[in-house]
């Protein structure tokens, strides 16, 4: 492609490409790499580095859906001793779920994926905990 005064040279793949192939920054002003460089080498970046991309999504989702943060999460594995609060096995690399009240939102404790997904299943459901109750009882 002929350079004119419109275009810019990509920092990456060193070829001119139109103003608007380039992503603005913060400032408004472009950024030394085009538009499709810039994807290529955040989606290689985060092939790259995924076990902290998922480390940081699970933060992140932790503080936005729980209000819970990483130090609010290790003081509870802390209390917990590292177990599930109900099964009390221990757990592998952070593998416990948050457990909270679904009508008012408190986190309650730390789970096992096997304790949590029973206590999702009877929870609010006297009339199933109490048939579970009475089979295990026979």
């Amino acid at each position: 492609m002929p350079r004119t005064a419109t275009m810019k040279l990509c920092s990456l793949d060193r070829l001119y490409w139109p103003f608007d192939r380039f992503p603005r920054n913060s400032k408004g002003s472009l950024m030394a790499a085009c538009r499709d460089c810039s994807r290529r080498r955040a989606r290689q970046w985060t092939a790259d580095n995924s076990e902290q991309v998922r480390t940081r999504q699970r933060w992140y989702r932790l503080r936005k859906k729980y209000g819970l943060t990483k130090e609010g999460y290790d003081w509870l594995f802390a209390q917990q001793n590292g177990v599930c609060a109900i099964c009390r096995k221990p757990a592998k690399n952070y593998s416990l779920s948050v457990d909270h009240d679904h009508e008012t939102g408190v986190v309650r404790g730390l789970l096992c994926v096997t304790c949590n997904y029973l206590v999702g299943l009877i929870e609010g459901r006297p009339d199933v905990y109490d048939a579970v109750q009475r089979y295990l009882l026979r």
